[in-house]
């Protein structure tokens, strides 16, 4: 008997990979965001918060949506919660670099 498992048997088969990829991109868009927006010469009013709740709803998203091959729910949502706070946690530092290294003195 054949005892190798089958391709389509795999845990975490069917493109799950390029599912995984697209997750982090959706990550680490609140950055790409922010950063294009301190090229703008007149900052839109509001646009502080909308980066804000956009940056901590891709980021929980993201952090819930790579951890989907998970059985357990509860344990999933927890650490998707977790894993999204260290997105945040990134994109504010990635954004706050940029940020201070474009002033000019």
């Amino acid at each position: 008997m054949n005892e190798e498992i089958n391709p389509s048997q795999k845990p975490g088969g069917n493109g799950s990979s390029g599912l995984k990829i697209l997750w982090l991109f959706l990550a680490f868009i609140p950055s790409l965001v922010t950063i294009l927006g301190f090229e703008t010469r007149t900052p839109r009013e509001g646009f502080g918060m909308f980066a804000l709740i956009l940056g901590i709803t891709c980021s929980l998203l993201a952090g819930i949506g790579l951890l989907n091959g998970m059985k357990d729910r509860v344990v999933r949502v927890v650490l998707g919660i977790a894993l999204g706070g260290v997105f945040f946690l990134l994109n504010f530092i990635i954004v706050l670099f940029v940020g201070c290294s474009q002033m000019k003195f």
